[in-house]
């Protein structure tokens, strides 16, 4: 919680300092902010180089996603919940099998999402997973409410905890409902 808590502080102090380096016409029509940012500090090189550092940050993101997906998909498929060849591993158990189908999937999904314009393919591709991300988040916090009552937390913590998961699903649900009616 304090990493999380340190990143938005982070965020927003950077956000901010970008704003105040570059005017905000040129920030909300830029692509790539926190690289114009940098080439306005130091030169076009310097920003080129940022944007490539995120860009290698977020396959990296994307990357770990993708074995962490897999293996949900592995431990759900040995519990029987999807077809088993997703419990299909390599002899350094990875589940490289899974992930093709993912991969696969997701590059369809993608390919489904194809438009004249970068910039409304990328805004549906984030809407997508917006939608995809929050469905499974809305299931796990429905399942605090039975382990509270399983484990017999007592009622001070439990009325906590479940006040805490109410305002969660509301503000998850109100994303979702954002992602699903925004063109």
């Amino acid at each position: 919680m304090c990493a999380t808590l340190g990143v938005a502080v982070i965020y927003i102090l950077s956000t901010n300092v970008a704003a105040g380096i570059v005017n905000n016409e040129a920030l909300v029509n830029s692509t790539a902010p926190f690289g114009l940012v940098f080439s306005t500090i130091f030169d076009g090189t310097i920003g080129k180089i940022v944007m490539a550092m995120m860009v290698l940050s977020c396959s990296g993101s994307l990357l770990s996603w993708q074995f962490t997906i897999a293996r949900v998909f592995k431990a759900s498929a040995d519990d029987s919940y999807f077809p088993h060849w997703f419990s299909k591993v390599t002899k350094d158990d990875a589940p490289i099998v899974g992930m093709l189908i993912i991969v696969c999937t997701q590059t369809l999904m993608a390919l489904m999402t194809i438009s004249p314009s970068l910039y409304k393919q990328f805004n549906t591709l984030v809407n997508l997973v917006v939608v995809t991300n929050i469905m499974p988040y809305i299931l796990s916090m429905a399942a605090v409410f039975v382990m509270v009552k399983v484990e017999h937390v007592n009622p001070h913590q439990a009325t906590f905890i479940k006040t805490i998961l109410l305002s969660e699903h509301f503000i998850a649900s109100m994303r979702f409902m954002h992602q699903a009616l925004v063109p």
